[in-house]
């Protein structure tokens, strides 16, 4: 380590870290981004199944809705021609094409002209040949505005959801970072003993975290969600790490030793903490990728390759980071406030069984609660409420009803009766406002070996029917469920085999698919934590009281979402769930090897209030910042589960420090001679 730090080795490390940090951020751009969260489910669901089935049958087509309004019919048609030709754009569905163009519209039933005509407005539905998120659909909408320049119109579809998700997305990381950082300076700042002291913090892990998302390349794709929130996490995860090593330099420094020894020193003093801490995090975030629903695997690789590169980052440059800049750390040293704690460790003392008392009752209550929570499941992206796009849509809407279609694929066996019968049940359901097939849109009574192949081949292929099914569930409900629900038992009375696509039914499955991989996430999490507390305590009873104590905040975190009537998506659960024990676990797993350290040389009561004078100014700061960097992403982003899931980390964070400041000293004091006795030969700092 000396020939390190003192020799020419440091220099061509800092060089080298520079021009890959450089590289990397010239890759990130490159960084495939996904935003269709059906793509997470099993490969054997009912979904991906059907979607495979959809590609290979009638293709995976996407279709928007446009509004017009007018009162000249030829105008409107030539308007569709003109749409038509447009390259990517596969049909524009309008009235003329079950109704000759030549029929005047007011001789024609109003429950036929409906659908497609109403108050002066025209409804056109255009099938692109590219699916949802295809980015090539911008242009096809851009052609689409310079045909219909001058027009009073209103569009919509799933389309136009994914594109302005994407520009939000991509956006979004970069804007929540130059947000959380200005306030992370300041509190690193206020709180620091040197004005040098953020850049050495900050330095190491920014070149992580431009990493990190480089490395996102060689990743098939990375979703939205990740995007959004992995770089803020990383570094207000990760802020740790230079903390414990910065905070024990300074406690050798103040010893009056010399910077090579106190940096030194100070590594190998906190090389175990930070190693614990790394991997209580990492094997959080891995838990996640024993999900089914594989997004988990998506965030958690993502997160743990950033919090090791962090890890790594920070033991390699600190060190020479503060040997290049000792002198300047010095030069810009204040004085900063630490509150006494010694009238609260004597009634923590005195009431320390009352305490434990508390705590098995928050325990109790909180467990209860948690499981009382509802959450949501999809992917819940709604456009804000003052956009062109959800005014458009409102527009729409209100003229023509909701857009949430079902589609529904079945082998088709030509019997003409069973489908008769398919479609009777399915438009009986009173959020089922339409169901178009083969029947519907021809007469029964003629020979299908009659009927043109154009209109055979919109609905039988490769031998699979087709049914589309309109609903006026827009939002994820109870009635969203309840009809998915219904329509798989409708199919299930006529077909063995059978897929049903669509907002509705995938939202179902997804909820079906992610609630089970709750307790593989869960047991996977406290099992691996428990292994590495137990590794680094060389005690079995010191993990199970870090354990309950963050468990304790963890299931307050989710029972309050219930005490406040609060719906989050429940991927964010799984997420914070890993994040919250993995990563705040590092404030008791430090305030407990602190304690140990001077146990071996001090009363317990004497040990404790060393322990929280030297480890409490670290502990805040990276809670205080964690909570920033989530109540950040809930302020700040537009996109819905990211918000919620900034809730949970940014509240999850405060009740962490909480929980550990206010039970695990009383804890430590009570099972002091169960904790020392095994510990009296096993180094703890």
């Amino acid at each position: 380590m000396i020939r390190f730090l003192t020799g020419k080795c440091k220099y061509f490390i800092l060089t080298s870290t520079l021009v890959i940090a450089v590289l990397s951020a010239l890759v990130i751009p490159l960084v495939e981004i996904n935003y269709d969260m059906t793509k997470y489910l099993p490969s054997d669901s009912n979904t991906a199944l059907g979607l495979e089935v959809l590609e290979d049958s009638f293709g995976n087509h996407a279709a928007i809705q446009i509004m017009i309004e007018s009162d000249d019919f030829v105008e409107l048609l030539m308007t569709k021609d003109k749409i038509k030709s447009i390259p990517l754009v596969k049909n524009v569905f309008f009235i003329d094409d079950i109704i000759p163009y030549m029929e005047k519209l007011e001789f024609l039933p109003p429950e036929t002209i409906r659908p497609f005509y109403y108050e002066n407005n025209a409804l056109l539905t255009v099938t692109i040949d590219a699916d949802d998120y295809c980015k090539n659909i911008e242009y096809v909408l851009q052609d689409i505005e310079i045909i219909l320049e001058g027009k009073p119109y209103a569009i919509r579809g799933e389309a136009l959801n994914n594109i302005e998700a994407r520009q939000i997305a991509e956006n979004e990381t970069y804007k929540i970072i130059l947000y959380i950082l200005p306030i992370i300076l300041l509190i690193l700042l206020l709180a620091s003993k040197s004005f040098f002291e953020p850049i050495i913090i900050l330095i190491p892990l920014s070149v992580a975290i431009v990493i990190n998302m480089a490395t996102n390349y060689f990743l098939p794709n990375i979703s939205f969600i990740t995007l959004a929130i992995a770089a803020a996490l990383q570094l207000a995860i990760s802020l740790d790490y230079s903390l414990f090593l910065l905070h024990r330099y300074y406690e050798e420094r103040k010893k009056d030793v010399p910077v090579l020894e106190s940096i030194i020193t100070a590594l190998k003093s906190t090389f175990k903490t930070v190693s614990a801490s790394m991997l209580t995090t990492v094997t959080c975030f891995l838990a996640l990728l024993f999900m089914r629903y594989t997004i988990g695997f998506d965030i958690g690789i993502v997160l743990s390759k950033g919090i090791l590169l962090s890890y790594l980052s920070v033991i390699i440059l600190t060190p020479i980071l503060i040997y290049i800049s000792a002198p300047l750390i010095d030069k810009t040293m204040h004085n900063t406030y630490t509150p006494s704690l010694n009238r609260a460790l004597l009634i923590i003392n005195k009431g320390r069984f009352i305490l434990l008392a508390i705590l098995i009752i928050t325990v109790a209550f909180t467990f209860h609660y948690q499981n009382k929570t509802t959450y949501t499941y999809g992917n819940n992206f709604s456009p804000d409420e003052s956009s062109s796009l959800a005014i458009d849509n409102q527009k729409i809407t209100d003229k023509f009803g909701v857009l949430k279609p079902i589609l529904i694929l079945v082998p088709h066996d030509n019997d003409i009766a069973k489908e008769a019968k398919l479609v009777s049940l399915l438009n009986s359901h009173s959020s089922i406002t339409k169901v178009e097939s083969l029947i519907t849109v021809t007469d029964s009574s003629i020979p299908r070996d009659s009927l043109p192949d154009q209109v055979i081949e919109t609905y039988i292929q490769n031998g699979y029917m087709k049914f589309l099914v309109q609903t006026d569930v827009a939002e994820e409900s109870p009635e969203l469920f309840e009809l998915s629900e219904y329509i798989n038992e409708t199919l299930d009375i006529y077909y063995e085999e059978y897929f049903a696509l669509g907002y509705a039914v995938g939202t179902a499955e997804i909820k079906a698919v992610i609630v089970d991989d709750t307790i593989i996430v869960t047991l996977f999490s406290i099992i691996a934590i428990a292994i590495v507390l137990f590794v680094f305590f060389q005690n079995i009873l010191i993990p199970v009281l870090l354990i309950i104590v963050i468990k304790t905040s963890i299931w307050l975190n989710f029972a309050l979402l219930y005490v406040f009537d609060v719906q989050v998506i429940y991927i964010g659960v799984l997420i914070v769930l890993a994040l919250q024990l993995g990563a705040t676990i590092d404030y008791a797993v430090l305030l407990a090897s602190r304690y140990l350290e001077f146990r071996k040389t001090k009363e317990k009561i004497e040990a404790l209030k060393l322990a929280i004078n030297n480890a409490l100014k670290p502990i805040v700061i990276s809670s205080v910042i964690l909570a920033v960097a989530g109540f950040s992403e809930m302020l700040l982003s537009d996109i819905q589960a990211v918000s919620e899931i900034g809730l949970l980390i940014g509240r999850g964070a405060l009740l962490s420090l909480s929980t550990v400041l206010l039970f695990l000293p009383p804890l430590l004091l009570i099972f002091d001679r169960f904790i020392t006795k095994t510990n009296k030969k096993a180094s703890i700092t």
